[in-house]
Order: C-alpha cells, then structure tokens, then sequence
C-alpha cells in the first residue's frame, strides 16, 4: 500500500505524510508473542528506512500504542495487571493514540519524520513490561 501512496505522493509537488501503526511489542520482547513482536519491529523498521529514502518531500513516522482500551484487550487480557505494569498505572484510550495521529499529519509535525511515537503510559519504558505475558489465551 505504501508503495502505490508514495508513488502518488512524488507526483504531488506538496509532498506527503505517512503514518504507520506498530506496537511497544516491536521494541521489546513478550514470551507469548514472538509473531506479533516481530511483525511490528518490521514495520518499526520499515518506517525508518522509508523516512530516509523519500525525504524532504514525504515524512514517515510510526506510532506505538501500548495496551489501549479495546475490546479486544478487555476479552483477553487481564485488566488489572495491564494496568499496574503501566507506568502510569491506566490503559490507554484509543482517542489518545488518535491525538498522536492528528498531530503528526498536521503542520505543526513537519521537521518530524522516522520518529517513533510511544503512546502506552510509559510501558516501552518498563523493564517488567517484558517478562509478563499479555493475554490470557
């Protein structure tokens, strides 16, 4: 998909703005994810190596949610832990990470481009964050 848009982009004379969504997990480990760590740390990756290829016209950054209030997150997690590993000692909710969003796609972010965005209450922080399992499966 990021192909087709930044072919479109380059066509612009204004440039663009891509924004990707990873995860806190694609910076640590977690013991019952190893897919999911993975997969995220690709796209992490794949976020920095396109901000400097299609620089100055086509920024690129990456936002990391950490345990978000979802349904998901309610249906297979436990609640209480997720929130007493958080720094922060709450979940994050989605308009939080959305506010990230809108303020990277905006004028206001533009000498911003290949930056990682943690939006999880300081959990990529965390040390403790890594030895827990996340979901109750």
């Amino acid at each position: 998909m990021s192909q087709y848009t930044i072919f479109l982009m380059q066509q612009n004379k204004n440039g663009g703005n891509i924004i990707n969504i990873a995860s806190g997990l694609g910076l640590r480990a977690n013991i019952d994810a190893h897919a999911y760590c993975a997969t995220k740390a690709a796209i992490i990756s794949l976020t920095e190596c396109m901000a400097h290829s299609y620089a100055p016209h086509i920024r690129v950054n990456a936002v990391l949610p950490g345990s978000t209030d979802t349904p998901l997150l309610r249906k297979y997690a436990n609640l209480e832990e997720e929130i007493q590993l958080s720094p922060m000692k709450r979940i994050i909710s989605p308009d939080e990470i959305a506010d990230v969003v809108v303020f990277l796609a905006g004028e206001k972010a533009k000498g911003i481009t290949g930056a990682k965005f943690a939006v999880d209450g300081g959990e990529s922080s965390s040390s403790m964050y890594t030895v827990k399992s996340m979901y109750k499966l």
